[in-house]
């Protein structure tokens, strides 16, 4: 679950039950089946030859039944045993972070519906990415404080003192998961940790960034935080 969206959680759980409902109606109509063969050969066959028959054909099916056990349990056991590691700033590598200079509504909204965004303060990275989308850089810089959750990644695109607070959004699941950041300004950027988590506390000027001019968020506080609870973002709905 760790690696899905959560508008697909109840899907998994219902998409589970269903799958143990066919098991156990394949388990009930083997022994069901296998209790007529079993009365068959009692009155075909003689005692010798039903006996063979039987021990090999018992052999057979425990040993296919052990073998698709297998194949289920070592799955499950990799998924509960191994613990979720999430995308970080490694992954950055090779792909291209939206700033706010792409059409992040386009990207992130299922729907040509516009998005109700919370207050200033508590949006997150990719509502703010929203904001810029539609209400322009210029007006959405003046809606208020920043107060956003991300880890931290930096290349050379970066002067000393800025580095960006990044997130993932995934729309189905983790495999089609999308980076998203924004510019920060801090005077102790030097101290961070590439792929620490951090909490960034300040207000958005325009700056101009390897060229282009995008929001560049000013901070007055960057806090080391544990990773949140879910550790990506998931694509908005209109309504959300």
């Amino acid at each position: 679950l760790f690696y899905i969206s959560e508008r697909f959680v109840s899907l998994t759980f219902w998409a589970g039950a269903g799958l143990v409902v066919v098991a156990g109606s394949y388990l009930l109509a083997q022994g069901s089946s296998g209790a007529k063969h079993e009365d068959h050969a009692e009155h075909v066959h003689d005692e010798h030859c039903d006996h063979n028959h039987d021990e090999h054909e018992s052999h057979s099916h425990v040993q296919l039944n052990w073998v698709g056990l297998l194949i289920i349990c070592v799955p499950l056991l990799l998924g509960v045993l191994v613990p979720p590691q999430p995308l970080g700033a490694t992954a950055l590598a090779n792909r291209e972070v939206d700033l706010g200079q792409t059409t992040a509504v386009d990207k992130y909204q299922t729907s040509n519906l516009q998005i109700t965004l919370p207050p200033a303060p508590e949006r997150t990275i990719l509502e703010w990415l929203i904001a810029f989308d539609e209400e322009g850089f210029a007006e959405a810089v003046t809606d208020g404080p920043a107060n956003v959750v991300g880890f931290v990644y930096r290349d050379e695109r970066f002067g000393a003192e800025q580095f960006l607070v990044s997130r993932y959004v995934v729309s189905c699941c983790v495999a089609d998961a999308t980076p998203v950041g924004l510019v920060v300004s801090w005077p102790d950027t030097a101290v961070l940790t590439a792929d620490s988590w951090v909490q960034v506390e300040g207000s958005f000027t325009l700056t101009d960034f390897a060229g282009k001019e995008v929001p560049v968020l000013e901070a007055t506080r960057v806090t080391v935080v544990e990773a949140p609870t879910p550790v990506y973002l998931y694509e908005l709905l209109a309504g959300e």
